[in-house]
């Protein structure tokens, strides 16, 4: 994946452009802080710069989970808890 990145020397996937493989791809990086595996791109430059480029996309940015929200849902999710679903929902 991020040899692609490099090899169009592009910062998406799909080119110049945010396209829909980048928002296909970013809810699998958007969690990485989350599961404490945020380290594992610190050795591809490439997809840090595609990470801050959707963080910078209006999309993105209006659906960004709060990290302690996300923990709070995976806690009582993991509990089997049904409230997780509710989890961080304000009325």
């Amino acid at each position: 994946m991020v040899c692609i990145l490099g090899y169009q020397n592009t910062i998406f996937f799909g080119g110049d452009c945010i396209s829909m493989i980048d928002y296909l791809f970013w809810p699998w990086f958007e969690r990485l802080d989350v599961y404490g595996l945020a380290d594992c791109v610190n050795h591809t430059p490439a997809l840090r710069l595609w990470i801050a480029a959707m963080k910078q996309d209006p999309a993105v940015c209006a659906l960004l989970i709060d990290k302690n929200i996300f923990l709070g849902f995976l806690n009582l999710y993991f509990q089997n808890n049904p409230d997780a679903f509710d989890y961080g929902l304000s009325c």
